[in-house]
């Protein structure tokens, strides 16, 4: 599974939420104001978890 499951940063509580609604580039942004000192990289990496988890939990 691609991503990154070790992210140590504030997750807002909006980011699941617009995963769920395909709004990546939102939970991105949303990760990068609630962390600002953590590269963007590394927010893709974990976004692209999120996405993962996420769709393993839709398929059952």
């Amino acid at each position: 599974m691609s991503g990154n499951p070790d992210f140590s940063g504030t997750v807002p509580e909006d980011v699941n939420d617009l995963i769920a609604q395909g709004k990546t580039a939102a939970a991105i942004k949303s990760l990068k104001m609630a962390n600002p000192k953590v590269e963007i990289q590394e927010l893709r990496c974990y976004t692209r978890y999120l996405q993962n988890m996420h769709h393993l939990q839709k398929s059952g």
